[in-house]
């Protein structure tokens, strides 16, 4: 018989965790690919634009001749690998949907701090990748709560509310880098995305009737992860039609038509936005790699990001 789980106890030890993980990351100088931080800082003083990885410096790049001379970017930075830049590089064009993020960062910054500018060293202001950094840090950590909730919620489906807690601590013990080394914000923000949406689903589905605001959220969250990684579209639809074998296996068409009504709300988002890409670069779906990103895709020519 499993010993009585103390909640108070594990709630504050949680609490505890989350605190210590928030001051870790805000207080932290990290490089990508290490685990621990390299030194500590206050804010003011942190060297935000060096968190700033050279796939999100070079979707700036994309952003600012975007927005400036009204073309796609032929990149001529110096900081990509050789082979990286002879497969992609030579014409990788940017829709404007996959660098809307960063275009609407950069009007931020020319609207309230001042002009951003190519630096000798073919990068953005410093002052520009500082705000994106910081930006990002909030978004990250506003997922990470959302997901938070939603896995603690799920988890309480099927296990007591201690149980559930230690979910949330083994998750907060394990390294914040997940599956490789220090994942970038914005992968750390895909995986809270995973969270939310598996999350979503489960409260979803043990509705008696429609909750047509689960069904939208699960909606949008879903459109959200797969523009910044398709992996997440393959995710939801995986979840949804299984829901939707199943509901109709039981004769629960309650679930049938709440996770129909996710799948066509993903399809009337996605299809306009391959419409649009089709139309200006001329193919649906910039990639020749399995991992199509919506968020900065691939030249429809290039070899992907190997070598070979």
């Amino acid at each position: 018989m499993l010993p009585r789980i103390n909640t108070s106890l594990l709630k504050i030890l949680f609490v505890v965790l989350l605190i210590g993980r928030f001051l870790l990351d805000f207080f932290g100088n990290w490089r990508e690919g290490e685990c621990l931080p390299y030194s500590f800082s206050l804010p003011a003083d942190r060297p935000w634009a060096k968190s700033v990885i050279p796939d999100d410096r070079e979707i700036g790049r994309s952003a600012y001749f975007y927005i400036h001379d009204h073309k796609y970017l032929i990149d001529v930075s110096n900081d990509r690998p050789k082979f990286r830049k002879e497969a992609i590089w030579p014409s990788a064009f940017r829709n404007r949907y996959h660098i809307l993020y960063e275009v609407f960062l950069i009007k931020v910054h020319e609207r309230f701090y001042g002009p951003v500018v190519i630096e000798a060293d073919h990068n953005l202001s410093l002052s520009y990748l500082s705000l994106y950094a910081e930006v990002l840090f909030f978004l990250k950590w506003l997922s990470k709560l959302l997901a938070v909730y939603f896995l603690y919620k799920g988890a309480r489906l099927f296990f007591s509310s201690g149980v559930s807690l230690l979910f949330l601590i083994a998750w907060e013990l394990y390294p914040s880098n997940f599956y490789i080394l220090h994942l970038t914000a914005l992968d750390n923000i895909v995986v809270h995305i995973c969270i939310i949406i598996v999350g979503l689903s489960l409260l979803l589905a043990v509705e008696k009737k429609p909750d047509y605001k689960k069904v939208i959220a699960l909606g949008l969250f879903s459109c959200l992860g797969f523009t910044l990684k398709f992996h997440v579209l393959a995710i939801t639809f995986s979840i949804c039609l299984f829901a939707m074998l199943y509901g109709l296996l039981k004769k629960n068409y309650t679930l049938v038509f709440s996770f129909l009504a996710v799948i066509l709300i993903c399809l009337c988002i996605v299809f306009p936005l391959l419409r649009s890409t089709k139309n200006t670069i001329g193919h649906s779906v910039l990639s020749t790699q399995s991992a199509i990103n919506f968020f900065h895709g691939h030249n429809p020519v290039a070899r992907g990001s190997c070598p070979a």
